[in-house]
């Protein structure tokens, strides 16, 4: 057997009767028809508690609910709509039910029994009126109201009132020891310390071999001649023909999950596969058996939470509170058998964790990365104008020194020029053509022309330049000596042997000499170009 939730149900329902071919749901949400497997809402007032038939009118019924009485009538069309509250009576009444001459009666929850009269149009009521103990009722708690033919019979602890009008005057009988439960035209059913009657039509009283629940007392009838008795073990089946009813055997009956209480406040049914938002990551389940016979026992088992199922209990609830996100799946099953409830279900992760937001996360890191790589470009930029600002003005600085120091050394070449062209000239005067005083002069000449000043100031400008050339080479190259060093530096500046010679102050003959010695020293082959390698060095 297979049950679905009617959508839009999840609640409680009071009634469910069928009228002009329609089935009513009394709701603690209001009132619905029902079409297959769907629920038209008709009326928003909260507890359709019990619906009848106004009298002579097929076409118009009357409801009680927790705000007092509402009227219902069919459109043109054919369906039930809400037609408006009834004024004067705002009081919860929870059984109603016409007399033979009129008045409504109904029950109130916990203040006894109220007779009504309403108007020909039934919109209000013109005049009620209250019985209670005083009146002959035992009690004014857990009163039932119940029909037979054109009697009512108020049903409460521990025997039934029968409602009789003597003298024009109503006047409540009480049947000691009964309890009366509606039937089927004129037929009904007692209730006493004996056991269970059933009144038939044809006048006669059978006892019937049942045990209805104590106080839940419940007898439906389904069509004509047909009851169906609600048991502690299940159902029971009475045919008009039948002398005992068919009571079994049953089934052991599944294990279900009753309600899922949400965060403490909403409930739902379980239908299908639930989905809860992270704030409402507390649930509640109630789950029962409808086995009477002894107090049960269940044992629950939450997928993807527990590691197995609980130890049996006796509570009929379970509360999960705090849980992560996630799919999950409800087990529960019962120590008397039967198969175990199973509800599915899933929590959504919280908004920081949703689709959404990782979306938007990866949005903002891609707008941080972007945003940073911006301010790293511009602080390189930034950094690179500043390197290349240093460098100019370092380039500036440099070329300032070197033109300070070339008009230096220019400044004192010349005045060592100068003395020594002055020092020849006095020489010369002095000579007065004697040999010996002009090889004088020519050892003065020759010492200007070898002497190492202006290689010094030479090879310091060139050191500014090529720094690590000599380094290089005497790493490279240790047997190398100072001339071949100076030679090299020569040939670093792309020199030819006819402008070097004047500079080593040797002949073209002995720069080639040199360059040789320098190329054996060096291991470069005939066919390589000194020039290229020391300037490629």
């Amino acid at each position: 057997m297979q049950f679905s939730l009617v959508d839009g149900t999840q609640g409680q329902v009071w009634q469910l009767k069928e009228f002009g071919g329609q089935l009513i749901c009394g709701h603690n949400s209001g009132t619905f028809v029902l079409k297959g497997r769907s629920a038209v809402k008709i009326s928003d007032i909260t507890g359709g508690w019990c619906t009848v038939e106004a009298p002579g009118q097929p076409n118009v019924l009357i409801q009680a609910t927790y705000t007092g009485l509402v009227l219902l009538h069919k459109d043109p069309g054919g369906g039930w709509r809400f037609g408006g509250r009834i004024g004067g009576f705002a009081e919860p009444l929870k059984k109603i039910a016409f007399d033979a001459d009129g008045y409504l009666w109904a029950t109130h929850p916990n203040r006894g029994l109220y007779r009504l009269r309403l108007d020909q149009a039934f919109s209000q009521v013109q005049e009620f009126k209250k019985f209670g103990k005083e009146d002959g009722l035992v009690s004014d708690y857990q009163l039932g109201l119940s029909k037979r033919m054109d009697e009512l019979i108020i049903n409460t602890l521990p025997n039934a009132v029968r409602l009789k009008n003597v003298g024009g005057k109503t006047v409540l009988e009480p049947l000691l020891g009964k309890k009366w439960l509606p039937g089927f035209g004129n037929e009904a059913f007692v209730l006493d310390s004996s056991g269970l009657w059933w009144s038939r039509a044809d006048q006669r009283i059978e006892k019937i071999p049942l045990t209805l629940v104590p106080t839940y007392e419940n007898v439906e009838c389904l069509t004509s001649g047909l009851y169906l008795f609600c048991l502690e073990n299940g159902f029971a089946l009475l045919k008009n023909n039948q002398q005992t009813p068919n009571a079994g055997p049953f089934p052991i009956p599944p294990t279900r999950i009753r309600l899922i209480t949400v965060a403490g406040q909403e409930s739902c049914l379980p239908d299908g596969n639930l989905r809860f938002p992270y704030s409402q990551n507390s649930l509640e389940f109630q789950f029962a058996q409808p086995v009477f016979e002894q107090p049960n026992r269940y044992s629950w088992f939450l997928e993807g939470f527990s590691k197995g199922w609980s130890p049996w209990s006796a509570d009929g609830e379970k509360e999960f509170t705090n849980l992560p996100e996630g799919r999950y799946t409800f087990r529960v099953r019962s120590e008397a058998g039967g198969e175990e409830a199973v509800v599915t279900f899933r929590i959504a992760p919280p908004w920081y964790r949703s689709v959404w937001a990782l979306g938007a996360y990866l949005l903002l890191l891609l707008v941080l990365v972007g945003w940073l790589e911006s301010i790293n470009r511009r602080r390189l930029d930034r950094h690179r104008l500043r390197l290349e600002a240093e460098k100019e003005r370092e380039i500036l600085v440099m070329e300032v020194e070197n033109k300070n120091r070339e008009l230096s050394n220019a400044a004192f070449n010349l005045i060592r020029k100068n003395e020594a062209l002055q020092s020849l000239k006095d020489n010369l005067i002095d000579a007065k053509n004697e040999p010996r005083a002009l090889s004088k002069i020519v050892r003065d000449i020759d010492a200007h022309l070898e002497g190492d000043h202006d290689w010094e100031i030479f090879e310091a400008s060139f050191i500014r330049v090529h720094d690590d050339l000599f380094i290089r080479l005497m790493q490279d190259y240790p047997e190398l000596t100072p001339g071949d060093l100076r030679l090299a530096a020569y040939l670093k500046m792309n020199l030819s042997s006819k402008e070097i010679a004047p500079l080593l102050n040797i002949s073209i003959r002995g720069i080639e000499n040199k360059r040789y010695r320098l190329r054996k020293k060096l291991g470069l082959p005939e066919e390589a170009n000194l020039t290229e390698f020391i300037m490629a060095f």
